[in-house]
C-alpha cells in the first residue's frame, strides 16, 4: 500500500516542483513599445507579448497571444495559440511559429517554418527565402520570393511566387490574381480548383503548365526514400554495434531485464511518455526552465532515436531463436535483422506509427525497470 501511496505522489509532487518556476516568472502582459529598443537574445513568456519597438538579437517567446509589428534583428521562436505578425514588422533571421492560429504579414528575409492549425498570409507579406508550413487550412497570399513547401487539408494560393512550390494537400484552389514564375508540384487526389475573374485566371510557369501528381503508393514512397533509410540504419547500426562492443555486459544485462519484465516496462513508458509533455511546457514557461526545458527535449529526442536501437536487439533475439540460432552468439547479426525489421515496419502506411511508438514507450520503460543498469554504465 506504501508503494501505491508513492507512486501516486511522486508525479503530483513532481509536477508541484515543476510549476513553482512558472509562478515565480510568468507574467500576465510584456510590451515592448515602439520607441524601445533592447540588445541581446530576448526570452519573453507571458500570456499577452506585443513587440513594437527593436529588438537586436533573437527572440525566444511563449504565450497565448503574441504579435509584432516592429523590427527584429535575429530570428525568432514563437509558440501561442494567436501569433500576429503586422504589416509594418521586419524579421531580418529566421522564423520558427508553432501556433493555433498565426497571421503573417510584413518581411521576413530569412527561412520560415511554420506549424498550425490555420495559417493566413496578407497581401504584403513577403518572404525572402523559403517558407515552409504544416497546417489544416492555409490561405497564401503575398509575394514569395523562394521556393514554397506545404502540407494542408485545404490550401489557397494567391499572390506572387518566384519559386517552385511543393504541396501535399486535399484541396487547392488557384485565385485569379496567383502569379507563378515557377513550378506548382502537388500531390493530391482531386484536380486543383483554377477560378477566374473577368476572364482573368491564375498565371502558373509563365502561362504554360502546371504539374498534378497523384499521391504516391507505399512502395513508390518507400523506393523514393530508399537512400535516406539506409543512411538512418547505417547511423544506427554504427551506435548500436559501439554500444555493443564497448558496454557487451550492461547491453545484455539491461536487455534481459527487459524481457523479463515488458509488461512493466509497457506501463512505465506510457506514463513517463504522458507526464513529458506536460513537465516540459511547464519548464518552458518560466526563463529559468527554458534551458532545463530545452535540454529535457535533447534528451527525449535522442533516447527516442536509440529506441530503434533498444527493441531492435529485442526483436532480433526473437527471430533469431525462431531460426534456431544462439542470438548471443551472433548479437552484430541479431541487432542487424531487428534494426532492419523495425524499419520497415515503421515505413508501414496508417499503423507504421504503431511501431514506432511501441518502441518508444519500451525505451523509456526501460529506464524504469532497468535504471540500476542504466545508471551504473560507465563510459
Amino acid at each position: 500500500m506504501k508503494k501505491l501511496y508513492f507512486l501516486v505522489l511522486l508525479p503530483i509532487m513532481a509536477c508541484l516542483t515543476l510549476i513553482l518556476p512558472t509562478f515565480a516568472f510568468a507574467q500576465d502582459q510584456v510590451d515592448i513599445t515602439k520607441n524601445e529598443t533592447r540588445e541581446g537574445m530576448q526570452l519573453i513568456t507571458a500570456n499577452k507579448i506585443d513587440i513594437a519597438g527593436t529588438i537586436k538579437g533573437d527572440i525566444f517567446a511563449i504565450g497565448q497571444d503574441i504579435t509584432i509589428s516592429g523590427v527584429v534583428e535575429g530570428n525568432i521562436f514563437i509558440a501561442s495559440s494567436m501569433i500576429t505578425i503586422k504589416n509594418e514588422a521586419k524579421i531580418t533571421g529566421s522564423a520558427f511559429f508553432v501556433g493555433q492560429k498565426i497571421n503573417l504579414a510584413g518581411v521576413i528575409e530569412g527561412t520560415t517554418y511554420s506549424a498550425s492549425s490555420n495559417l493566413k498570409t496578407a497581401a504584403d507579406f513577403n518572404s525572402k527565402r523559403e517558407f515552409n508550413f504544416v497546417t489544416k487550412d492555409a490561405d497564401l497570399n503575398g509575394i514569395f520570393e523562394r521556393k514554397v513547401n506545404g502540407s494542408s487539408e485545404n490550401i489557397i494560393l494567391n499572390g506572387q511566387y518566384n519559386g517552385d512550390i511543393l504541396l501535399k494537400t486535399k484541396y487547392l484552389t488557384y485565385e485569379p490574381n496567383l502569379d507563378v514564375k515557377g513550378q506548382i508540384k502537388y500531390y493530391a487526389p482531386y484536380q486543383a480548383l483554377i477560378k477566374e475573374n473577368n476572364g482573368q485566371s491564375a498565371i502558373i510557369i509563365g502561362g504554360e503548365d502546371y504539374n498534378h501528381i497523384p499521391l504516391p503508393t507505399f512502395w513508390q514512397k518507400f523506393s523514393a526514400q530508399i537512400g535516406t533509410k539506409i543512411l538512418g540504419l547505417i547511423y544506427l547500426l554504427i551506435i548500436g554495434f559501439l554500444w555493443l562492443w564497448l558496454w557487451r555486459e550492461r547491453y545484455n544485462t539491461i536487455k534481459t531485464n527487459l524481457k523479463e519484465r515488458l509488461w512493466p516496462a509497457l506501463g512505465w513508458g506510457a506514463v513517463i511518455l504522458l507526464l513529458l509533455p506536460t513537465a516540459f511546457l511547464i519548464l518552458a514557461f518560466s526563463i529559468i526552465g527554458l534551458p532545463l526545458a530545452l535540454i529535457l527535449l535533447g534528451f527525449v529526442i535522442f533516447w527516442a532515436y536509440l529506441s530503434t536501437i533498444i527493441v531492435g536487439g529485442l526483436l532480433g533475439d526473437f527471430i533469431m531463436n525462431l531460426l534456431n540460432n544462439d542470438s548471443d552468439k551472433y548479437p552484430y547479426l541479431s541487432l542487424l535483422i531487428g534494426v532492419l525489421v523495425l524499419i520497415v515496419l515503421f515505413s508501414v502506411p496508417i499503423i507504421g506509427w504503431i511501431f514506432k511508438l511501441f518502441s518508444i514507450i519500451v525505451a523509456f520503460g526501460v529506464m524504469a525497470v532497468a535504471r540500476k543498469e542504466i545508471l551504473g554504465l560507465k563510459f
